[in-house]
């Protein structure tokens, strides 16, 4: 299983890697490289101490400092075993140097800017990270760049929820803005338990601020719990309180199935294999297409497996509390990265961006997509693919996401209103927009995954780019051939009572 090699099994420079060596005899004996195996028994350890965090802690009889800085401190343990100690490692400084660079432009930058030199100098100081990385490694290693990723999401984040809160009118503001704006500088111990704390320091998710403080004081449940009826915490009976360990139970169950498909699935479609001569000259078209959808299929095992066990650590601390459902069941939801099924199943391409590492999305949405003067969706696009660094796979990737995005909203315009008109149309319509996503999927996803280039490049070319192709017809042929319905039309008006009743 490599939980972190992004499909590359041959990690030339694994010997550079600076983390604690401490568990190297269990790294040979399970035959995992030693920053896979430092990962997963980190996030063990963050587990246990997520629990001793909500039981011994608690916010009704802990004060949030006391909790701050028990974050910080598990969060910098857990750093310095995967990353190598601070007294002979710079990795581990370029975190702290990170952290303190950071603080001092919020202390230093007016807020009508602060949102714009800290994304510049957050970015810059990743661009670096990125560079040594593919330097160095030449394949993806389990090193501060990816920690570095996460804050480098919360600090601009912040930034410009500062912006927002000191800077901008209310009127200004749109609801989601509002809800989310900051209204002071964090203290340093704020601002450092929300950037090291141990439950998010390694791979995330990224959490807005003021979410994030409501926890750590005991707001969060009372804020979203029926019972409180604006009463302090302290006043809501305790039998009353929210409990996680369900949440906890059904997505440790999830972490347990998705660790036998990294086992036992993941080996049976290895990425590597799409490299070879045998598969690109002696394997046929629906051959390779369907190998391609089965192999990321699998390899996406390995990032559902990081994102829910992130999520089942944060819970377990009792953080991700998000309310109720109208059936009164309670919702662990707030931080959540990923929806797999909601992902694996599907039925546009706009669904699938919506599952697929949400709180990401959310960030991508709130620093790009909202706040761009023009070019929206290629500037997004463009952003989240210089975040995640400079492995050529990442742009090819990134790239046929922007186009894909255009093409499905065509596809949507035009074609959707055609089979509208009964319900097995309907189904016929969804059947075949399930079908159409899997693909899609697996063809723009697959050299994210290899990373590489010019394999990639043979790849589309052996498969005679066909999805890039039905792109750009969908882009620029299709709306000339089956214009869209005008507003208005009878065409659109049966669509969306069709939806409704949906």
């Amino acid at each position: 299983m490599e939980l972190f090699s992004y499909g590359v099994p041959s990690r030339p420079n694994i010997a550079m890697y600076q983390g604690s060596q401490l568990l190297k005899p269990l790294s040979r004996a399970v035959g995992l490289p030693i920053d896979q195996v430092n990962f997963t028994c980190s996030m063990l350890m963050s587990l246990i101490a997520s629990v001793i965090l909500r039981l011994s802690f608690h916010p009704s009889h802990t004060t949030a400092t006391v909790r701050h800085i028990y974050c910080v401190a598990i969060g910098l343990t857990i750093g310095v075993f995967c990353w190598g100690g601070l007294f002979y490692c710079r990795r581990s400084w370029n975190v702290i140097l990170f952290v303190l660079g950071c603080y001092m432009l919020l202390r230093t930058v007016g807020p009508q800017h602060i949102q714009k030199v800290v994304f510049v100098y957050s970015m810059a100081y990743l661009t670096v990270l990125h560079w040594y990385r593919l330097k160095s490694y030449g394949v993806y290693v389990l090193d501060i760049s990816g920690p570095v990723m996460v804050m480098t999401q919360k600090m601009t984040t912040l930034a410009f929820n500062i912006h927002d809160g000191l800077a901008q009118t209310e009127e200004q503001l749109s609801p989601e803005c509002r809800k989310h704006a900051v209204r002071k500088i964090p203290p340093p111990i704020e601002f450092a338990s929300y950037l090291l704390n141990f439950q998010t320091i390694l791979c995330g998710p990224c959490s807005q601020y003021n979410d994030y403080i409501d926890y750590i004081e005991g707001r969060s449940l009372q804020s979203r719990s029926p019972t409180a009826n604006g009463s302090t915490f302290k006043d809501v009976p305790s039998s009353k309180e929210p409990s996680p360990v369900r949440a906890v139970m059904e997505k440790l169950g999830i972490v347990l199935v998705l660790v036998f498909v990294n086992l036992k699935l993941l080996p049976l479609f290895p990425m590597e294999y799409i490299r070879e001569e045998k598969f690109l000259m002696n394997t046929g078209f629906i051959g390779k297409t369907t190998y391609i959808l089965c192999a990321t299929t699998v390899t996406r095992a390995k990032y559902y497996f990081a994102w829910v066990m992130a999520d089942v650590v944060c819970n377990a601390s009792g953080f991700g509390f998000n309310g109720y459902n109208e059936d009164g069941t309670e919702r662990w939801d707030l931080v959540q990265t990923v929806h797999i099924a909601r992902f694996e199943f599907s039925l546009s391409w706009r669904d699938s961006l919506a599952s697929w590492n949400t709180q990401t999305m959310v960030w991508l949405r709130m620093i790009a997509y909202e706040r761009a003067p023009c070019m929206k969706t290629f500037l997004t696009y463009l952003l989240s693919a210089y975040w995640h660094g400079f492995f050529p796979g990442y742009y090819l990737t990134f790239g046929a996401g922007a186009l894909v995005t255009i093409a499905a909203r065509n596809v949507r315009r035009s074609i959707r209103p055609v089979f509208q008109k009964s319900r097995t149309m309907v189904l016929l319509y969804h059947v075949m927009t399930f079908l159409a996503c899997r693909l899609v999927v697996a063809y723009v996803t697959f050299p994210f995954m290899l990373l590489s280039f010019w394999p990639s490049i043979q790849i589309y070319k052996s498969m005679y780019f066909y999805i890039h192709i039905a792109i750009l017809l969908a882009t620029f042929i299709l709306p000339v051939v089956l214009p869209p319905p005008k507003p208005g039309s009878t065409t659109e008006n049966s669509a969306s009572q069709s939806s409704r009743m949906k």
